[in-house]
């Protein structure tokens, strides 16, 4: 590992109070199942994910936090970004990390895939009162744990709304350093600012060369008007693919 990723270690080390771990003991996910959620990360990506920790670190520099990935509309890369960076903070910089999948429409790529997708998760927790140390998943290794979306909901502004919903942020929030949630697209599902308006920041994901600026524009008007804490903006130049990130604040 290069010098300034030990470089950020220390640092984080020396001024990170230590958090007790989650008082329950997540549930292993064969290595057979994890997919992509527990491949290793390209060494390419490494200084793009560093950045963006960086710049989130400065918006929201409080300890616990909970941060919000959401595209603008499908196809861009959200979900991918999502379980690399999450993964990069637990393997790389020693973070306490859990990845909620909170994409309930059952529509499009998802982290929830595979046997996963069988898998109680956000949706049970919210709606049946499920404890979450019975929804969450942990993978071999240092990997971030896994909340699975618990399948798909037609009333998703019901269950975002959902005052057990702020109750499981808030409680996820306290039990690790960062919970990193994957959102559906802000433009195509007027529910999910609802959820996203109840975390500590939000990155917008774009793709270079795909995403109109009318559909940006229309996305970043829902999440402000939602009182969302827009962090910035992330260009995705490539489909499925992290490297090439254009960053800028919004």
């Amino acid at each position: 590992m290069s010098k300034i990723f030990d470089a950020l270690r220390k640092a984080e080390a020396e001024q990170r109070p230590v958090t007790p771990m989650p008082a329950f003991t997540p549930e292993p996910v064969p290595s057979s199942e994890d997919g992509l959620l527990a491949r290793p990360l390209p060494e390419s990506i490494h200084r793009e994910l560093a950045t963006l920790r960086n710049s989130i670190e400065l918006v929201v520099p409080r300890k616990n936090k909970v941060i919000a990935f959401a595209g603008a509309v499908r196809g861009e890369g959200t979900s991918t970004l999502a379980s690399a960076y999450a993964r990069f903070l637990a393997q790389e910089m020693g973070t306490r990390v859990l990845l909620v999948d909170a994409d309930l429409t059952g529509e499009g790529e998802r982290l929830s895939a595979g046997p996963l997708a069988l898998a109680e998760g956000f949706l049970q927790v919210v709606e049946n009162g499920l404890p979450a140390g019975r929804a969450v998943r942990s993978f071999e290794g240092n990997g971030p744990h896994f909340l699975p979306s618990g399948g798909h909901s037609l009333q998703t502004m019901q269950v975002f709304a959902a005052e057990r919903t702020r109750e499981l942020l808030r409680d996820l929030g306290v039990m690790y350093d960062v919970v990193v949630i994957d959102s559906a697209p802000v433009t195509l599902y007027p529910e999910v600012p609802v959820l996203l308006s109840q975390t500590d920041g939000v990155v917008l994901i774009v793709q270079a060369e795909r995403t109109r600026r009318e559909a940006a524009q229309r996305a970043m008007n829902r999440l402000t008007s939602a009182g969302c804490n827009v962090i910035g903006a992330v260009m995705n130049r490539r489909r499925n693919v992290v490297p090439g990130f254009l960053y800028r604040r919004v």
